[in-house]
């Protein structure tokens, strides 16, 4: 859905540049520095003394406001994050990098001079990966950008589609929004967390980069899309909604068992997007944004992995019956289309490179052991891959790759033939990697893995 661009008058620049700063000056000492205050002063004040200008309609008016410098100053600041966010000051330059939007050209400080600094340059260099399944490393931009990896990936993805400028969506709101989800997901989970809700989000976006899908959706639909990935884990639990079902937990008396962690996730993701400061998506007409908060949820649920097999046949009857052209797809199978996307993204990780993809199965299999524990402390059955006594690692993994992974992405070759032989490619590398594996002790079974040949 297609948008027309109207500019963006001067005094809403300059409102909008002086809210950020008011919000920064706010921040921790560790966060901006003294001198870093300072000269945010001496921007206040320039801006308001450009902003009275603006409106008063001064005979200087047009030469002030067409000043290459202020227009570069303002649309920095307006574009950073309203609230202190990851990698603040890459934001402008990372962001320049996607062929829709324009560069914002001009960063606060131009030095390193904290230790913070030293991972912008970096952190950027590491973004600029962002369409890449095997070069982009999820684990190292958690580090980079100090524990804050789904914010950065969700906002460049959405800046990378160009969906920011084009829905005209409140920066300040979505960051917030984002933060919020990000602390949401801050949990001790080795597997569940905002990690891995980037890594889905950097996979889908990934898949959709540079296909003839893609150009085929509307707006509000890749906008459904990325906010789904980012939230569709968000308060996990760190067990599974059977867990959830046999300890008759709270939140599976209010779901009635029926995808629980799924229904949870949805529901508090649009709990914290109702806070005033958070909802970013009130610019859209009502219309637009029922549209989105019907496909977000119907997003999320379709991640419960009781419903792969549904998911996979009916996506593949509608690819065979309707072809490539999304025009030719009835509202109901293009839902069912979006669903596919998010739910391959999300079991994915096991096809990143085999370095990657070992972090990834060290992870989940500690958080099922886990559950596992906590399921024989109550005296519930236990399935094998959650109890230690019987867990078989390369078993599962094997398994895992076969019946779940391959089948997804065979199937999604009908609409993302490059990103699915990558994937593919990679699953196979995994599957002959496990297949080689002895029955090694947990501990040491991720530390050095054998070389995988042709």
């Amino acid at each position: 859905m297609e948008r027309r661009s109207h500019p963006v008058p001067i005094t809403a620049d300059v409102t909008r540049s002086l809210d950020v700063i008011r919000r920064l000056q706010g921040a921790p000492q560790e966060v901006v520095s003294a001198s870093e205050r300072t000269a945010l002063g001496h921007l206040s004040d320039w801006l308001s003394d450009l902003g009275v200008a603006s409106a008063g309609g001064s005979s200087d008016d047009e030469d002030l406001v067409d000043d290459a410098k202020a227009r570069s100053y303002l649309h920095a600041i307006r574009d950073q994050y309203a609230r202190h966010s990851v990698a603040p000051l890459v934001h402008g330059r990372l962001f320049g990098q996607s062929p829709k939007v324009q560069p914002n050209g001009v960063l606060l400080r131009g030095q390193v001079s904290s230790k913070d600094d030293l991972l912008e340059a970096p952190l950027a260099t590491e973004m600029e990966k962002l369409d890449q399944w095997e070069g982009f490393d999820i684990f190292e931009v958690a580090r980079l950008s100090r524990g804050r990896p789904l914010e950065t990936v969700t906002l460049a993805a959405l800046q990378r589609f160009g969906l920011v400028e084009k829905l005209r969506l409140p920066l300040a709101k979505l960051a917030a929004f984002l933060q919020d989800v990000e602390a949401a997901y801050a949990t001790p989970n080795p597997y569940h967390n905002s990690t891995h809700a980037a890594d889905v989000t950097q996979g889908l976006a990934t898949m959709l980069a540079g296909n003839a899908v893609t150009a085929q959706l509307t707006d509000l639909e890749l906008l459904a899309l990325v906010l789904a990935a980012a939230v569709h884990d968000v308060g996990h639990p760190g067990v599974s909604n059977e867990f959830l079902v046999l300890t008759h937990a709270e939140a599976a008396l209010t779901y009635n068992d029926s995808s629980v962690n799924e229904n949870m996730h949805a529901s508090l993701a649009f709990r914290l997007l109702r806070k005033p400061a958070n909802s970013f998506l009130e610019v859209l007409p009502d219309n637009d944004y029922r549209f989105v908060r019907r496909t977000m949820i119907s997003l999320v649920l379709g991640t419960d992995m009781a419903l792969h097999s549904e998911i996979i046949k009916d996506f593949a009857a509608s690819a065979r019956l309707f072809g490539g052209d999304l025009g030719a797809w009835p509202a109901e199978k293009r839902a069912t289309l979006l669903q596919m996307l998010v739910h391959c993204a999300d079991i994915g990780n096991p096809a990143r490179p085999l370095a990657v993809s070992l972090k990834w199965t060290a992870r989940i299999v500690e958080e099922q052991l886990a559950e596992g524990d906590r399921e024989r402390a109550l005296g519930l059955p236990s399935s094998a891959i959650r109890d230690r006594s019987r867990v078989d690692v390369p078993s599962s993994q094997v398994a895992f790759l076969a019946f779940v992974v391959r089948p997804a992405f065979e199937a999604a070759r009908a609409v993302l033939p490059a990103a699915a032989a990558t994937v593919l490619a990679n699953a196979e590398l995994a599957r002959r990697h496990w297949s080689r594996c002895a029955a090694h002790p947990l501990d040491d079974m991720f530390q050095a893995p054998p070389a995988v040949s042709e």
